[in-house]
């Protein structure tokens, strides 16, 4: 009777630490720890990664390049409202008049919209204002710009991976990941705000066209000026 010969398994041959990419070698797990970071950040949210989020932010901060309300820069919505009065109301009152009521009642939307928006997006600041010929454009203020912060956890990381420290590079790359998600969750919020910011205009642009709307300015007397007091009456008809 044959005896049955007993097999030693073979284990796979030990391999050695990895070369980094300045020729120098280090542990394994500080170089999967960055490439984990690396692979955590680039999230592919529709078609958009953080590099094409970053470049959507930097295309709504120089959109027609205005300038800035508070010397930084804004990040830049249309606004512009299709909002006439109608003939009836020009007849009355005449347009310059009309128009300073559209005005006035367009600013006071605006005001309450950003004070909505800077409850839900805490970042906003105070310093907003608008552009434009008949400002038809809202620049709002930036507090924390996320693609700065971005590029600075870039850094940071790339940096640690050269240092060898593998708690530095833990770190860095929380701040990495973190900073990726902020881009990420930016540039969601930006075309969310130019949504907003249009159902407003085209509510001004409804809102003209309702009779109520000019009940305060439109005079029942057709010697009574918008904005003036009542003139005398010679005919002693209007006490």
């Amino acid at each position: 009777m044959m005896a049955m010969a007993t097999v030693t398994p073979r284990c796979p041959p030990r391999r050695g630490r990895r070369p980094r990419r300045d020729g120098s070698i280090g542990p394994r797990s500080l170089v999967s720890a960055g490439l984990r970071a690396y692979a955590a950040a680039i999230v592919v949210v529709g078609e958009a990664t953080v590099t094409d989020a970053k470049d959507m932010l930097a295309a709504y901060r120089n959109r027609h390049r205005y300038g800035s309300c508070a010397g930084t820069g804004e990040y830049e919505f249309n606004i512009k409202a299709h909002a006439f009065p109608p003939d009836w109301v020009e007849a009355a009152i005449g347009d310059a008049c009309a128009y300073d009521h559209i005005g006035d009642e367009a600013l006071d939307q605006l005001r309450c919209t950003v004070e909505n928006l800077q409850e839900r997006h805490h970042w906003i600041g105070n310093g907003w204002c608008t552009a434009g010929r008949s400002g038809g454009w809202l620049l709002l203020t930036d507090l924390d710009d996320p693609a700065e912060r971005y590029d600075n956890a870039l850094y940071d990381l790339e940096a640690a991976q050269r240092g060898g420290d593998i708690d530095a590079v833990r770190e860095a790359a929380e701040g990495y990941r973190a900073t990726a998600a902020a881009v990420l969750a930016r540039s969601r919020e930006l075309p969310e705000i130019e949504r907003d910011l249009r159902v407003g205009a085209e509510g001004l642009e409804r809102l003209v066209t309702l009779r109520s709307f000019w009940q305060s300015v439109v005079p029942r007397k057709p010697y009574v000026a918008c904005g003036a007091t009542r003139r005398p009456d010679p005919g002693g008809a209007n006490r």
